[in-house]
């Protein structure tokens, strides 16, 4: 890292379980994309956002050194902001990633949303769906009264409010800016405006709605309702690229763009019976970690990047894009990749998850001794799953194979790839088993405003 600094502002946008195949339905994000940096081989270090996000905003990545954002250890807010980077964090009311679990710490400005006023009000906040048919009925009501509703969203997840305030925050400033932005409509129960939804009409796309509203989220749904499901998941996604499609408007607006980097990432996927489920239950296959990841760069020419990288890249990138040092994060800065050079992806991508009792449950503290730990880790071909109770181990090769539905005999690939693969999982293995997590707030029971949004978003 030379110290150099490539922007003055980064903004950081995560997309709650946005899978990498959405890029065909978010014409924003795949111009992003095009006239970005691309990597399109890049992987979320686990399927669900807890055990996800210490690898994206730092320190650590899964299990490793910690259960969370342990106090003394610089998250990539900390680090910014000691070195007088202003820092600000908008989260839509994603339970996890709140105070509570440590992810304030470092933002000058932090708000997780999760604070309404009114009985009525905080009901709606706690149950997405019913406040997702509230709005829809009322949108319809108001309609003829309207001449023009352009930002005609359903709000279910601060869609709305996060414009506000990340619009609030962008503005000509001599200092340098981080902002981190997570937005939620892509995870369950995928509510989007009956706009963004398949259909000649918005009449026929809100007819569509109804018959959804059938559609749950077990394992056996039929294929009209997958066909369904996925239907309002990506219109999930393109309501959430018209969200991105307001940002890149509003920084050309205020003269912000050329001096702006913008990062969209999913931090995990989703999944449509690829394997017998839905939503994004403990497993570590394609459609649970194969995400977006894209940096638009100002003034450079687009570049597609091949070599597979995990999310845990994210801090070190930021902080080198403004000149800084990346060390205290685990992953390796990218920033070359940007500047069109070859990256050296030594080792595999490595992601973890913990297992309770069966496939379906999965226990939210975030500690490998809660449950059977499983691990995968992915080169430029091959995947290794590794399963750590039973010893059992599953390879897919992806030239062929690319959903990972046939698993491979050992002997199909070179000894020393399979070696590779395996010392990389039981490397991260032995580290989390050593690791000593110190205890700190989030041992604590969070607090009702966290556990209800949780409870509604389908955890307990």
């Amino acid at each position: 890292m030379d110290g150099t600094r490539w922007c003055n502002r980064v903004i950081l946008v995560t997309v709650d379980s946005l899978r990498r195949d959405c890029l065909e339905t978010m014409p924003t994000l795949a111009e992003l994309a095009r006239t970005g940096t691309d990597f399109e081989r890049a992987y979320a270090h686990s399927n669900w956002t807890p055990l996800s996000f210490p690898s994206i905003l730092g320190p650590d990545p899964v299990f490793v050194g910690s259960t969370g954002h342990e106090l003394g250890t610089p998250t990539l807010a900390s680090h910014l902001s000691a070195h007088g980077v202003e820092t600000v964090g908008l989260n839509a009311a994603n339970g996890f990633l709140t105070e509570h679990w440590g992810y304030s710490r470092g933002f000058d400005r932090f708000d997780s949303f999760l604070n309404t006023t009114g009985r009525v009000n905080r009901w709606l906040a706690t149950h997405p769906t019913a406040n997702g048919w509230v709005q829809l009925l009322s949108s319809a009501l108001r309609r003829p009264f309207v001449s023009s509703d352009d930002r005609h969203t359903v709000d279910t997840s601060k869609l709305l409010d996060i414009e506000d305030e990340l619009c609030a925050v962008l503005r000509p400033t001599q200092e340098r800016q981080f902002v981190w932005v997570h937005l939620m409509d892509t995870h369950t129960p995928y509510v989007p405006a009956p706009r963004y939804l398949t259909g000649d009409s918005e009449t026929s796309a809100f007819s569509r709605l109804l018959q959804q509203a059938n559609a749950s989220l077990g394992n056996l749904l039929g294929t009209t309702d997958i066909s369904l499901l996925r239907d309002r998941y990506h219109g999930a996604a393109r309501q959430v690229d018209r969200s991105l499609a307001r940002i890149v408007q509003t920084l050309q607006d205020r003269g912000l763009a050329d001096e702006t980097c913008l990062i969209v990432a999913g931090d995990h996927g989703e999944e449509f019976l690829e394997h017998g489920h839905t939503a994004h239950y403990p497993k570590l296959y394609a459609e649970l970690l194969e995400v977006p990841l894209v940096v638009h760069r100002p003034g450079r020419d687009g570049e597609t990047v091949e070599a597979p990288v995990g999310l845990e890249v994210v801090p070190a990138t930021v902080a080198e894009l403004f000149g800084l040092d990346s060390a205290p994060f685990e992953g390796r800065s990218v920033r070359g990749a940007l500047d069109g050079r070859d990256i050296d992806q030594e080792s595999p991508v490595v992601s973890v998850t913990v297992r309770g009792e069966s496939v379906t449950t999965q226990p939210i503290p975030r500690s490998p001794t809660e449950g059977s730990l499983l691990l995968s880790a992915r080169d430029e071909r091959w995947t290794y799953v590794y399963h750590d109770e039973t010893g059992e181990a599953e390879l897919y090769d992806r030239d062929t194979d690319p959903d990972e539905q046939d698993p491979r005999s050992p002997d199909e690939a070179a000894p020393s790839t399979v070696g590779r693969l395996h010392d990389a999982v039981r490397s991260r293995r032995d580290r989390i088993r050593t690791a000593t997590p110190q205890r700190n707030e989030h041992d604590a029971t969070p607090p009702e405003s966290v556990t209800d949004r949780l409870e509604h978003l389908g955890y307990s």
